[in-house]
């Protein structure tokens, strides 16, 4: 392959002949294909693009459509191949607007030097049910037709199918409902199943769901995670491209959650070395490929970590997901008896670190402080063990006060005068000669409990339970005494449900998986 420079090559001394020489090897190393050893005329490989808009290809005709269109790569329209094009014929899902694939065709021709055919299969706001063998749809049934097609035709001019892989880029349909993301690793899971069934298929290529800029953004974490997952699990599957969530800062998105034609030529370009590294070098998969998988942040090789978050209220504890206000891997919240629970996108090993906050605004501190009760969201971080039925982790967030009691032992009387919260509703007492038994609401920490008698020494003693706890008194001969003592109940569980509503909280988790070596 020849090469081409714009400087003339002039013996100056040897140091400058070096330097040209080298510039000249860059080049033609540059233009070569750099698996040019796999490269056999004979071979045509397949890509079956499967999915919804974003594989489809919806960039609104806007500019940026490669000039150079490789002739190693054709487009299947259903009957024949045709010259590659970005507004290409799909099995049933119209032409595309401009997508990811001419740019994909020209990376994958230049890295390998070898000829491909097309056949994109992918339809607008198809959700992963939709997709499945069996839908009551052509979905998956054009997908297998195409597949056949393509290698009939392959055939048919006496060539031999060569590599088959697929283009898979979906989720956006499933972001919408946080019920639709609960069996989203199940059915990727069968659809892939379903496929090798059907179709002789070497690899999944995944291009990780992207976000709408709005509530969906909440769920499609899930997803997302799910399809990492998904990746790890399988041997024959990987994670082809990550940064279509991140493309609309840099002003790729020619609405809320479709690419223009640049940012799918970034994604169909930067998509192939994954896919090229997996398909022919083993030494290169090993090396890129298994990062890719697993995360490109550098950690403790023993652990993966990841935070969870979200801004809500107490009007219902429903993630808010306002441009001003953060979620972060929050699959759901409930409110139950005593705490609320929250679920995280992934089942975790260990919490490293749980926070909640409340916004400190005047309206909130005059609801959280009636009767000097000042309440607190706090993490049980002790218990992490939950899982729901998916198996990732709930978190338990619990609501607590401090509560300070006067028990005067001589006149059998709680005195609860200073603090008029309701709180002291739930409290009530049983006496015995310098005893007293207080059963209060439950509580996440041990009672203190001091003699308010200034006119002698006394020996107090405090035994805590969940909800009960006695506290006794001596003199220093060891005389039961009734005295007066002053007892702290702190961290007092407060229900939920009793909250003022429309406080905000922000809480975080940080959690980490052990890996397995």
């Amino acid at each position: 392959m020849g090469y081409s420079t714009n400087r003339p090559i002039i013996q100056i001394d040897n140091k400058e002949l070096s330097s040209q020489m080298a510039e000249t090897e860059q080049e033609v190393i540059k233009n070569k294909p750099i698996l040019e050893q796999t490269l056999n005329s004979d071979e045509v490989d397949v890509f079956l693009v499967y999915g919804q808009s974003n594989a489809r290809g919806y960039a609104g005709n806007t500019v940026g459509d490669p000039k150079f269109k490789t002739p190693n790569v054709t487009i299947w329209n259903g009957t024949t191949t045709i010259p590659l094009t970005n507004y290409m014929p799909t099995q049933n899902g119209g032409t595309s607007t401009g997508g990811a694939w001419v740019a994909f065709a020209n990376e994958y021709a230049r890295l390998t030097g070898r000829n491909a055919i097309i056949a994109n299969c992918a339809k607008g706001s198809q959700s992963i049910e939709d997709l499945q063998k069996g839908a009551a749809n052509t979905n998956f049934s054009g997908l297998v037709s195409w597949h056949d097609g393509v290698v009939s035709h392959i055939t048919g001019l006496g060539k031999t199918v060569g590599k088959v892989t697929m283009l898979f880029c979906q989720g956006e349909a499933n972001s919408a409902d946080v019920a639709d993301t609960n069996g989203y690793l199940l059915n990727i899971n069968q659809l892939w199943t379903d496929i090798k069934t059907d179709i002789d298929i070497e690899l999944f290529a995944n291009y990780t769901v992207g976000s709408y800029n709005d509530y969906r953004k909440l769920y499609a974490q899930v997803i997302q995670s799910n399809q990492r997952e998904f990746s790890k699990n399988n041997a024959d599957v990987i994670t082809s491209f990550e940064d279509i969530q991140s493309l609309a800062a840099n002003g790729m998105k020619v609405d809320g959650v479709h690419l223009n034609q640049v940012g799918y030529n970034y994604m169909g370009e930067q998509s192939v070395q994954p896919i090229v590294s997996t398909l022919f070098t083993d030494s290169a998969f090993e090396q890129s490929q298994l990062i890719k998988k697993q995360g490109v942040i550098n950690l403790d090789a023993s652990q993966e970590w990841k935070m969870y978050g979200a801004w809500v209220t107490t009007t219902n504890f429903l993630p808010l997901t306002t441009a001003s206000r953060a979620t972060s891997n929050i699959v759901a919240t409930s409110i139950e008896v005593d705490h609320v629970a929250i679920t995280l996108s992934d089942k975790i090993d260990y919490i490293l670190s749980a926070n909640a906050t409340m916004l400190s605004v005047d309206s909130n501190i005059s609801k959280l402080e009636t009767g000097g009760i000042s309440i607190k969201p706090i993490f049980d971080k002790n218990i992490y063990q939950t899982v729901d039925a998916e198996g990732r982790t709930v978190v338990k967030l619990y609501f607590v006060a401090n509560l300070t009691v006067r028990a005067k032992m001589a006149t059998q009387v709680i005195d609860t005068a200073l603090q008029g919260s309701t709180l002291v509703n739930n409290v009530s007492a049983t006496w015995g000669t310098g005893l007293v038994t207080i059963t209060h609401p439950s509580t996440q920490r041990l009672l203190q409990a001091n003699s308010r008698e200034s006119v002698a020494p006394y020996v107090v003693s405090c035994t805590s339970g969940r909800t009960s706890s006695t506290v006794k008194a001596w003199d220093l001969a060891g005389v039961p005494s009734n005295i007066e003592v002053g007892i702290n109940i702190d961290e007092i569980i407060i229900s939920p449900a009793t909250l003022p509503t429309g406080l905000e909280l922000m809480f975080e988790v940080i959690g980490a998986k052990k890996r397995d070596f």
